[in-house]
């Protein structure tokens, strides 16, 4: 089995954030951004990116940002969004600013490049799906430069595509992409394009909600969707055509945890019957929020209200936890210029997620039809990691700028 080293840990001296990034399993684990970042052109989607006004180009901008911030939390023992934490947020996003200004503005895209197949390695962890991590980021990096992804460019090398990751019990893999008799082709197949279809999909969110600007719209939602979904067959065998970027119309649970040795917790979600109109309603609420002037949204709440709402909907048959983080993402993306890997630390870091996944959906249920859009609490738990996580990210990028 493949093994890699833990991620060392990153820290500033002159910055006091508490935020933590538990040591987990090594065979898990991505390796040091520094020994994959790697140059990319001004056309990369990065740049694209930047160019937006409202997008994410505040890490490429001049001048000082600050974080508008919730104070709706401070007081629940589940959440720890303090004025501490803001402040250290926007230190460091004005401390990328400043180094990115003094023309080091491809070693933050390319620290970026990164993050983001970071942050697609730990989305299919969580969900049992992809490969492993040095692999995640040749495709991903394929795919944000806009190179074909071939299955046959490391067919031939299995140190590189051995994916590291318990995946027979979950998906009727081979463990490890390994057969008795040498590769599973099929599975290293699978895992392959689901890095890939999942770096596409990001890509296209991205491209479309921040690059071009474009409401965001349940048909966006759908067309995404069926990006992550091509080529997949859901849970019941079904081809990804009759499914993919398609509402739902049976109902469905999920079972998570269950490992290290704890009880398995099923969360149930609406039913297919109201999907529709729960969408319509996720949308506009959405689009109220955003309307609002910049300065009074909190990022990290928006993005884990969206997140937590879309996934307690959950309307697709199946890559609802995959879509829900890239739609995660692309929103915190779009107003701090940085990103949040969930699952990339490993199975105790993807058991809390999944925990907390749970929690927050005994929360929307309770809140459910009683509780007013700006009231509600379900994504408080998930907007405290993600604040972390950010954190994480942009210390990462700033390590990245070292000179």
């Amino acid at each position: 089995m493949e093994t890699r080293d833990p991620i060392p840990k990153t820290t500033l001296p002159d910055m006091d954030f508490p935020y933590s990034d538990p040591s987990t399993s090594a065979t898990a684990r991505p390796g040091h951004l520094s020994a994959l970042a790697s140059p990319i052109d001004r056309d990369h989607l990065i740049f694209r990116l930047a160019k937006s006004a409202g997008g994410q180009g505040a890490l490429f901008l001049n001048g000082t940002t600050t974080l508008p911030r919730t104070n709706k939390f401070k007081t629940k023992e589940n959440t720890d969004l303090t004025d501490k934490q803001y402040d250290y947020l926007t230190k460091l996003i004005n401390k990328i600013r400043s180094r990115s200004g003094d023309g080091h503005a491809e070693k933050v895209a390319s620290g970026m490049e990164v993050e983001l197949c970071r942050t697609i390695f730990g989305s299919n962890f969580i969900e049992w799906a992809g490969t492993g991590y040095d692999e995640t980021v040749q495709i991903c990096q394929k795919v944000f430069r806009g190179e074909e992804v071939r299955d046959e460019d490391a067919i031939e090398k299995t140190e590189q595509y051995e994916p590291g990751l318990g995946l027979a019990a979950n998906q009727g893999r081979s463990s490890l992409g390994q057969t008795s008799n040498g590769p599973d082709v099929a599975a290293i197949h699978r895992g392959r394009l689901e890095v890939a279809q999942h770096a596409r999909a990001l890509s296209f969110f991205l491209e479309k909600y921040i690059a071009e600007e474009e409401p965001l719209s349940e048909d966006l939602i759908r067309q995404t969707h069926r990006i992550l979904c091509t080529g997949h067959e859901d849970s019941e065998d079904r081809p990804w055509q009759d499914w993919a970027g398609k509402y739902r119309d049976y109902e469905i649970a999920a079972a998570s945890g269950g490992g290290l040795g704890s009880k398995r917790k099923k969360s149930i979600f609406i039913r297919s019957v109201a999907v529709p109109r729960y969408m319509s309603n996720l949308v506009k609420d959405f689009n109220a929020w955003v309307s609002k002037a910049d300065t009074e949204i909190d990022p990290f709440e928006l993005a884990a209200w969206f997140s937590i709402q879309f996934v307690c909907i959950h309307p697709f048959g199946d890559g609802n936890g995959r879509m829900c983080r890239i739609l995660l993402n692309a929103v915190l993306y779009n107003y701090t210029g940085l990103i949040a890997s969930l699952g990339e630390d490993g199975e105790e870091g993807r058991e809390a997620y999944l925990d907390l996944a749970h929690r927050s959906s005994k929360i929307y249920h309770d809140e459910d039809c009683e509780v007013a859009t700006e009231d509600q609490t379900s994504h408080a738990e998930l907007a405290s990691l993600v604040l972390r996580k950010a954190a994480l990210c942009g210390s990462r990028l700033l390590e990245n700028l070292k000179i």
